[in-house]
């Protein structure tokens, strides 16, 4: 998605398009980032489980939701008798060894939330910043992750991906401070978002 912000290769931007530049925080810090200045628009994301409102100065555009999976290796998975593709009870995996995201992060609050909900603590394996990280390591069956649809790699033959018997989704959107919204830069970033999702 944010990649699609920059033209294409080997063409020049459009007169209207801003330079872009990207910086990578979690939630709270590009907010912070925002309400600074340093940023003109934050790309966050929130949890169901982690209801947040819309800070206060801020104009608020609603991108998309998407689910959060279970995943776990497909050796693992018949051992907890899920068929593929099959709706994961998490009150079944209380015992298994969890891979989790790094305790700075909203995601590793997610899980911990999701666990908690199914009756249990999550019993860490490892600890990691980078989805990309947490499904290799199912792959070599280190562990189960919860893991949001976007961040999820191509299913491959050492992944077994399940949807949530309670579902866990993450909400994405774009945040821009009050008033800014009809600059022109920022207006075709904005539109430019969201017509990458719809497209």
């Amino acid at each position: 998605m944010i990649p699609s912000l920059w033209p294409d290769p080997g063409t020049a931007p459009a007169p209207e398009e801003p330079a872009a530049f990207l910086v990578e925080h979690e939630p709270p810090a590009a907010e912070a980032a925002l309400g600074r200045r340093e940023v003109d628009i934050a790309v966050t994301h929130s949890y169901s489980l982690l209801p947040h409102p819309v800070p206060a100065g801020c104009e608020h555009t609603a991108l998309f939701d998407e689910p959060v999976h279970l995943v776990l290796h497909p050796a693992d998975a018949a051992g907890y008798r899920l068929a593929p593709g099959s709706q994961a009870d998490l009150r079944r995996l209380a015992d298994a060894p969890w891979l989790l995201p790094g305790p700075e992060t909203a995601c590793h609050e997610m899980t911990q939330r999701a666990c908690g909900a199914a009756g249990f603590v999550p019993r860490a394996a490892a600890v990691a910043g980078d989805f990309a990280v947490l499904t290799a390591l199912v792959a070599r069956r280190a562990g189960v992750a919860l893991i949001p649809r976007m961040a999820l790699p191509a299913p491959g033959p050492n992944l077994s991906i399940h949807p949530l018997r309670v579902p866990v989704h993450r909400s994405i959107h774009a945040l821009n401070r009050s008033g800014t919204g009809r600059q022109p830069g920022i207006r075709h970033v904005l539109d430019r978002l969201t017509t990458t999702l719809d497209g």
